[in-house]
């Protein structure tokens, strides 16, 4: 009789569970036994934060700071040294690079070799197979603006910087190629690029060369009547 009751006692207890157990919500994760870890109290990513003026927890990395992998055998020609990620891509900073960095690779037969290979991957859709503008997608008019030749006047002025500036963080229509070419791979297409310039790249070189000599003695001859005057003046 005792044993019955027992039993009994025990069947209304487990119906009472279960009953109970079936009116929770299902997608409830139930009690949290470790809320700090649950819950930080660090702010996530993209939540609001009060600790800065935009209020943005996702920060953006110190300027000057390089990716592990992303330094080059010379510092000074990483773009990374210069700009960072965040660079706003301004006409400024592409003389800027024109003015700081070179190309750090000699030109090779290998290495123009391996710039043709990644040029004709990325770059000849647009630019087509020999840099006049005149690629695939735009033979199709698939896209919008029609890339200037690589012999025309301004694109040969640029140096091997500004053509690298131009490759890392894109320039008007065309999107940067950073993530697609490493640094070395974009100087050996910079290297390509001159190859296709050929005599125009040569004939804009010279051009500048003459033109600051031409400046460096209009200055001399100014300097030299300024001081014959004041000899003048002064006897």
């Amino acid at each position: 009789m005792r044993a019955r009751k027992i039993t009994g006692v025990l069947a209304i207890m487990v119906g009472f569970i279960a009953i109970m157990a079936s009116c929770n919500d299902p997608q409830s994760p139930g009690y949290t036994y470790f809320p700090d870890m649950a819950y930080t109290t660090a702010f996530k990513t993209y939540t609001e934060n009060p600790n800065f003026d935009d209020s943005t927890s996702a920060r953006l990395p110190v300027k000057g700071t390089i990716p592990r992998g992303m330094l080059p055998d010379n510092v000074e020609n990483s773009m990374n040294y210069l700009y960072g990620h965040y660079t706003t891509g301004t006409e400024a900073e592409r003389a800027e690079a024109g003015n700081k960095i070179s190309n750090p690779l000699p030109l090779t037969e290998e290495i123009l070799a391996e710039g043709k290979r990644l040029y004709n991957i990325n770059c000849a859709i647009c630019h087509g197979s020999k840099g006049e503008g005149d690629g695939f997608i735009v033979e199709n008019e698939k896209f919008p603006a029609v890339p200037p030749a690589y012999t025309a006047a301004a694109v040969a002025a640029l140096t091997d910087g500004q053509l690298y500036h131009a490759i890392t963080y894109g320039k008007n229509m065309m999107g940067a190629y950073a993530s697609q070419l490493d640094p070395m791979e974009r100087w050996k297409v910079v290297h390509y690029i001159n190859a296709l310039q050929g005599d125009h790249k040569a004939e804009n070189n010279n051009a500048g060369e003459e033109s600051e000599e031409s400046a460096e003695g209009t200055e001399g001859e100014e300097n030299m009547e300024d001081s014959a005057e004041t000899d003048a003046a002064n006897g």
